[in-house]
Order: structure tokens, then C-alpha cells, then sequence
């Protein structure tokens, strides 16, 4: 008995150390249907955000990264195999958001443009959608936008507005994905009254995460952490920016729950499945 009570021991201290948080790594999950129906490629862009989700029935892009790497980005994105989107869905108008808009209206065949209530904030797609023959819907609180691709259900959730500080990033677009049982959270820049937002409709977990305002450390993220319990979260920073002393302390709220990856380590791959999700890095 004593021998098997050791064993066992030792096996308890080898699933533990699997649980640790992960920067560079394939995490794999079991499946009980081994088809992939969605891919998400959160891309190596610095500290902006770049998001691409894949399936079957078409291909959705969540922000554009800054203006200056568009020109990588469309090249990425062409290796993948994509020259339509069904959607194209900014954020908020930041640069490090929505810089390399233009260049993948004129590049890309896109059928639907979604961005937020707010202002241009040093980025003006007019001619880009007019040259495109396109008008972009503007979410705000009053309606969320969904719809349906292949397997996977998004929808696009607006902000209030009103707010005192930080109005862009609080303006952010929050997606939220369901694929088979899976569930993925995308927040853009979402600072504390955006949180807020969220937090005061919604009390339940995600399995992924990709974290608001590029881990920089916020007091509310503790009480949106505590909800969403993510088992995978990816944060899209450089790796002196934000300041790692700052992204360290969302971590350590982060790393209680599941892996976090960092995308200065490479373009993050989330594999979905009909019941599990897989990251490979």
C-alpha cells in the first residue's frame, strides 16, 4: 500500500507541473470528433492585434495590425490560403487595431465590415471601403451582431460609450465565439468601463482568451479573470512592451487558471474541435 500511495503521489506531481503556464509549446487535447472546424491564428504582429479565424464556410479577421506590417500580414494570410473574408470586424479605429485595414480592403474580397460607435482615431478607411463598394455597420450596445459560420457562432457585442477616460480602447468590439463546446473571447482593448460592461451581462467561463489591452496590468482584471477562468489565454505584446514587470503581474492572475502564451514567441495556432481545443506555437 505504501508503494502504491508513492506511485500515486508521484503521478499527482507530473499532471501539476503539465498545468504550469506555457510560452512556447503544442498543447493537444483528446477529441472525441477528430475534425477540425475552426482555426484561429493569432498572428506575431508586436504589440498589436492581428486575429484570423478559418473555417469551411469562410474566414473572419478580428483587427489588421499596424500599417507598416500589413504588407507581412497579407502574405501570411495568402500561405494560409485566404483572399476573402466573410468579415472583417475592427475593434476600435488605434493604429495598432485597424492601421492595416486599408491594405486588406484592397487586397482581400471582403462582404462585411463591422466596427465600433466611435470616432476614427488616426485611422480613416472612407475611400478604403468606398474603392471596396463598401459601408461598415457600426455595433454599439443597442444590438449585438451574430451569425453563423460552418460550426462556429459569433457575436458581436458593442459598447456603451459615455465614458470618462480612455474612450477608444473602452469602445472596443468584444467577440465572442462558440464552436461546438468550445468557447473563445476576443476584447480587443477593453479597459476598466468596458470590463465592467461585460461583467455586468455575463457570469460564465471561457477555454480561450485572447486578453484585453495587450496585458497591460489593470485592477479589474482580477474580477474578469475569477469569471472567465481561461484555460488558454494569449496576450499580443513585444517583448519589452508593454513592460514585462506589468504583463508579469496579469499573468500571475492568468496562470492560476490555465497556459498563456505570448505572441512575440511566434503566431499563435488555436485548433477547434467539436469538444476541445488545441494551441500550437
Amino acid at each position: 500500500m505504501k508503494l502504491l500511495r508513492k506511485l500515486l503521489t508521484a503521478l499527482s506531481l507530473c499532471l501539476a507541473v503539465t498545468s504550469c503556464t506555457t510560452t512556447s509549446s503544442t498543447v493537444s487535447t483528446s477529441s472525441a470528433d477528430s475534425t477540425e472546424w475552426m482555426t484561429v491564428t493569432v498572428f506575431d504582429a508586436g504589440k498589436a492585434d492581428a486575429i484570423l479565424l478559418q473555417t469551411d464556410a469562410g474566414n473572419v479577421m478580428i483587427d489588421t495590425g499596424l500599417a507598416d506590417n500589413s504588407s507581412t500580414l497579407i502574405s501570411q494570410l495568402k500561405e494560409l490560403g485566404v483572399t476573402d473574408l466573410y468579415a472583417l470586424i475592427l475593434t476600435h479605429f488605434d493604429k495598432d487595431h485597424a492601421g492595416g485595414a486599408a491594405d486588406i480592403l484592397s487586397s482581400l474580397t471582403v462582404e462585411n465590415v463591422y466596427t465600433t460607435y466611435a470616432a476614427d482615431d488616426g485611422v480613416d478607411l472612407t475611400d478604403a471601403l468606398a474603392a471596396a463598394g463598401l459601408e461598415a455597420q457600426v455595433v454599439d450596445s443597442s444590438q449585438d451582431v451574430t451569425f453563423t459560420l460552418g460550426e462556429a457562432q459569433l457575436t458581436i457585442e458593442g459598447a456603451a460609450g459615455g465614458y470618462d477616460a480612455n474612450a477608444d480602447n473602452n469602445s472596443s468590439l468584444v467577440t465572442t465565439v462558440t464552436n461546438g463546446t468550445e468557447t473563445l473571447l476576443f476584447m480587443g482593448d477593453a479597459q476598466k468601463y468596458r470590463i465592467e460592461e461585460y461583467l455586468a451581462e455575463h457570469d460564465t467561463t471561457v477555454d480561450f482568451l485572447k486578453v484585453p489591452y495587450h496585458g497591460h496590468y489593470m485592477n479589474c482584471l482580477d474580477d474578469l479573470f475569477s469569471v472567465l477562468q481561461p484555460t488558454y489565454s494569449v496576450i499580443s505584446c513585444s517583448a519589452d512592451n508593454p513592460d514585462p514587470d506589468e504583463v508579469a503581474e496579469t499573468v500571475a492572475l492568468l496562470e492560476q487558471y490555465g497556459s498563456v502564451y505570448y505572441t512575440y514567441n511566434g503566431n499563435v495556432t488555436v485548433h477547434c474541435y467539436a469538444d476541445s481545443l488545441s494551441i500550437s506555437q
